[in-house]
């Protein structure tokens, strides 16, 4: 009996196309005729295979992760050094990837961190490797609290934004699933947020086009809408932060009509902000350098 690993990476949403084309065609297998059968049964692909022993595949899937997660964090960084400097972080981004040893697929736009999936897991298992052999890893130890503290962006701009205290105030959420295009709730930063908000003391609404309701039971401190409008009602501010495609089609204008304050707050900086300011509403994204004494 022979043992083989992929090191896949599967993506909620796009997990068949994945499969097809492999982002990381490697196997990790000791037998030669076990890898020349897996390659056969992933022939269909056309994708050319890579081999290697097996330890060396496991540690690919680790460093690989880690790697997405150091980029993510190092474009946070970037981008909050950018907000405190008038910069516009997520054309720095672009400007940056011209840059053929950045590469034009490099994950450096400025944002709301990795949540506790895939990514954290193997930065998590790449410290406790460092743990459990005695070796100091700085750069993997300060990318967990960099991308922790960045999990409180939000917070803080809302903070900057309203003078340091949220108390009594109404807010929207715009988005609860973990990604665009999913129904699911698990390892949703929507519901971190929702749970920091109840903590300062906001009134917290919020809708979503696709979440399952039923995974909705027990979250009681906040009023759920399916129609985004009932949820923004005399609120004081929304903050869009799972990027479904049909926030793109709101009509900016209405949403201030039934604002009771004019704050609309871009996680995901998705919207035209053009298009958001003319309606009369303030927006505000993660990374865009725009600066909130207002």
């Amino acid at each position: 009996m022979s043992i083989a690993y992929s090191p896949e990476n599967l993506r909620l949403g796009v997990a068949i196309e994945r499969y097809r084309r492999p982002p990381l065609p490697l196997i990790g297998v000791e037998n030669g005729a076990v890898f020349t059968a897996l390659t056969s049964l992933f022939g269909r692909s056309g994708v050319e295979w890579r081999r290697c022993d097996v330890r060396t595949a496991e540690m690919a899937k680790h460093a690989l992760n880690g790697f997405l997660a150091m980029t993510i964090t190092f474009g946070n960084e970037l981008g909050n050094l950018c907000d405190e400097l008038g910069v516009d972080g997520h054309r720095l981004a672009d400007l940056l990837k011209l840059e053929p040893r950045i590469s034009s697929q490099a994950m450096l736009y400025p944002g709301l961190g990795f949540s506790g999936g895939t990514l954290a897991r193997d930065v998590q298992t790449l410290r406790a490797f460092g743990k459990s052999y005695g070796l100091e890893i700085p750069l993997l130890d300060g990318l967990w609290l960099s991308n922790h503290s960045q999990k409180q962006i939000v917070i803080r701009k809302l903070k900057k934004y309203f003078d340091g205290d949220l108390s009594g105030r109404k807010i929207c959420v715009l988005g609860l699933t973990y990604k665009p295009n999913t129904s699911p709730l698990r390892r949703s930063a929507a519901l971190e947020l929702i749970s920091d908000l109840e903590t300062e003391g906001v009134e917290i609404t919020a809708s979503d086009p696709r979440v399952d309701e039923n995974e909705l039971t027990g979250y009681e401190c906040f009023l759920f809408y399916r129609d985004p409008h009932d949820a923004i009602k005399n609120v004081d501010a929304i903050v869009i932060m799972t990027p479904w495609r049909e926030y793109l089609s709101l009509d900016f204008r209405t949403l201030k009509e039934l604002m009771g304050g004019d704050l609309l707050f871009d996680t995901a900086n998705m919207l035209d902000a053009k298009r958001v300011t003319e309606a009369g509403l303030f927006h505000l994204a993660i990374g865009d350098g725009k600066v909130l004494d207002r």
